[in-house]
Formats: C-alpha cells, structure tokens, sequence
C-alpha cells in the first residue's frame, strides 16, 4: 500500500506522507508505543470544540469526499462493534516476533493504528487539520491551566479560613466582602454590556464618518471639476476677448484709412498739381507724357467714384485707358445718334491745332462730370463743404 492510499480522518482528503516517516522501525515503534497510555485519556474537547470548523475546502471535502483510493485506512475502537478499545482497524501483535519481517509502509501502519486506538484522535491527520486541532487544544489547555489555578487558589484560601479561628465579627466583614465581590462583578458585567454598546454606537459613526469621507471626496472631485471648467471657460474668454480687441482695432484702424487716397494719392508741386506722383499741368521739365498720364489717373478716379455710389453721368461719359483715356460726348437731338470722342490726352506735337481744340474740350467735359459729382455728393450729405469752388460756363469755354 503506498502514500498514495492514506486519507486524513477529519476532512477525507489524500495524504501524502513526510519523508521521515520512513525511517520509522522496529526500534522506533516500540519506543513510541512504550510512551503513549496503554488507555484512552479522557476526551480534553467538549462537544462544541470537538466539531472544529475547517475551512470550507474541507468541509465539502468532508461532505462529499467523492471516491477517495481508501475510505479509512485507520478506524477508531469506538466506531467498530465488539472490538477492544485497544485494537486497531489493523491488528498489530502486542509482542511481535523475532522472526518477523516488518516493512516500513507496516510500521507506519502499526503506527497509525496505536495513535488511534489509544487515543481519542482518529490517525491519520493533514497538517491543516492537525494545525486546527492543535489550536483547540492549546485553548482547552490554557483554560484548564486557569481552571487549576483557581482550585489551588480557592484551595489555599479554605486553608488559611480553616487555620484562622477568627470571632464572628470577622465572619461578618468576610461575608461584606463575599457580596461586595458579587456586586462588584455585577457592575463589570454592566459597564461590560454598556461598552459593548458604546463599541456597536462608534462602528456604526464609524461608517457614517466612511459614508461622509466618501461623499466629501465626491463632492471634491465634482468641485475641482467645476474649477477647471470656469478656468477653462475664463480662459476661453479672454482669448476672445483679446482677439475681439485685436479685431477692433484692425477695424479702426481700417476705417480711419483711405483706399482712395492710398491708391490715388494727390497733392501738388511746385504750384502743379499732382496725383500718384504724376504732374497735371504743364511747366518747366514737364512732359505731355507725364500730363497725359495724370489725366488718365485723374479719369479712373472719377469713373471708380461713380461707379462705386452708383452715378450715372448726363451729357457724357468717361472712358478710362490711362494715357490715353476719353471722354464721350452724347449725341444731340438732330444728330446722328453717336456717342462722339474727345481724347484726354495731347499728342505732344504743337502742330496738331485740331487735336489740340479736342483735347479743350475733353478736359471741360470732364470738368462738368465732376461738377455732377459734387452736386450728387452734396444733395445726399448736405454737410459736405468743398474746399474749393468753380462755375463752369460751357457756352464761353470759360472757367474763372
């Protein structure tokens, strides 16, 4: 029979046995068994103690141990009809033979089989359930200790009243002393159940104090969460608030500037007239290049006014082509129903008389369409005040 086959007795489980119990003999058995009670003890573990809750792998072990190799290897006298207390499941010889042969798995077995007949313990065991057991028997002891000294206390203390021939008057303070003992005891007790209830009150503050430490951290969390959130909305604002700025002034400072002026930019020279840099009039080193030049800026500022708040000219109409721009007189009641052309702009040869008297009259049409200009300026924001006035009369060619 190997290892294999044993079962600790308490929790039905397979055993494996140490390696020192191999070394168990003849010599060691008969030490062994020469030193344990040829009778059973009287059982320390009361009923209470002796059901010793294992751990639930066990107890269901225990419960339902399935179909273990051996059911019991070792049987207790007490649990087999007609059988001497000490015998065991295996009979082992009380005096064995010289001339036997003892192997070590019969050695192990004749050992079990003693442990258990002459004791109150089923052999085998696990080292768990003899770890349990130990601790239930360490406590029976310790109580057995303090139960024995109380005996040879109250003994010592019958002594010393049987030596003590005292009156009766110190049997009456002995007895005082006896109750107050009791009440004594009597207040333990209270103040014990009274502590027990003060213990029961402060676990349960206890998790009250749990309940609330949670819901504080709770309402931390949801508070910085709040926090980063305004921060983060703050955040948000002043950056809008900063681009809302930096946006204000780029308006402002696009509507303090001129696109006109920056892309027709007058001025004068030298008693001239300038626009882009260009002179408009002639004088001492001036070109009719750069006059013509001028006129054509002059003609393209004049159409871009118009077209942009929507003019419509009366009589003529600008043709702006930069040095060589025109204006284009309308037809007249009788004519031939054609606009006429007038170059703005001189051909630079003082031989052309003709081209010069057309290039006179170009100029004072385009005097009269700025005429027309400021009336219609003036009719829709009567505050206007021009810095300078004329009167164009086309009948004499004159403008004083």
């Amino acid at each position: 029979m190997d290892s294999h086959s044993l079962v600790c007795q308490r929790c039905r489980q397979p055993l494996r046995l140490d390696d020192s119990l191999s070394t168990v003999g003849q010599g060691t058995y008969d030490m062994l068994s020469s030193t344990v009670p040829a009778h059973p003890q009287p059982p320390l573990l009361d009923t209470a103690a002796s059901k010793i809750q294992l751990p639930s792998y066990y107890a269901n072990s225990a419960s339902s141990p399935g179909a273990p190799l051996s059911r019991r290897l070792v049987e207790p006298p007490s649990r087999r009809p007609n059988a001497n207390p000490a015998e065991s499941f295996i009979h082992v010889p009380s005096t064995p033979s010289s001339t036997t042969t003892h192997t070590p798995i019969s050695h192990k077995l004749q050992l079990f089989s003693l442990l258990s007949g002459r004791t109150e313990i089923d052999h085998p065991l696990c080292v768990d359930c003899a770890s349990v057991l130990l601790e239930a028997l360490s406590r029976q002891f310790e109580d057995a200790k303090r139960e024995r000294d109380a005996y040879i206390a109250f003994e010592q203390s019958a002594k010393a009243l049987e030596k003590d021939e005292g009156s009766e008057e110190d049997a009456l303070k002995r007895i005082e002393m006896l109750k107050e003992e009791h009440r004594g005891v009597d207040e333990l007790k209270r103040l014990e159940l009274e502590r027990d209830e003060l213990d029961a009150e402060l676990a349960e503050l206890e998790q009250q104090e749990a309940a609330l430490a949670l819901e504080e951290a709770q309402f931390l969390r949801l508070h910085s969460s709040q926090i980063l959130a305004a921060q983060q909305q703050a955040s948000e604002l002043a950056s809008v608030r900063t681009a809302h700025a930096h946006a204000a002034a780029d308006l402002s400072k696009l509507e303090r500037a001129n696109v006109w002026a920056d892309a027709f930019a007058i001025g004068h020279e030298g008693g001239v007239g300038t626009i882009c840099g260009l002179r408009l009039g002639r004088g001492e080193g001036v070109e009719w290049a750069e006059v013509n030049a001028a006129w054509g800026q002059t003609a393209l500022l004049l159409y871009s006014v118009a077209k942009k708040v929507g003019l419509e000219f009366q009589g003529a109409r600008l043709v702006p082509l930069g040095s060589f721009s025109r204006v284009e007189k309308a037809p007249t009641q009788g004519g031939s129903g054609r606009w006429e052309p007038l170059e703005l702009y001189h051909p630079g040869s003082a031989l052309s008389v003709l081209h010069t008297r057309r290039f006179d009259q170009a100029m004072i049409l385009f005097l009269d369409l700025l005429r027309q200009a400021m009336d219609f300026a003036s009719a829709r924001d009567p505050s206007i005040r021009w810095p300078h006035r004329f009167v164009l009369d086309l009948s004499s060619n004159a403008s004083p």
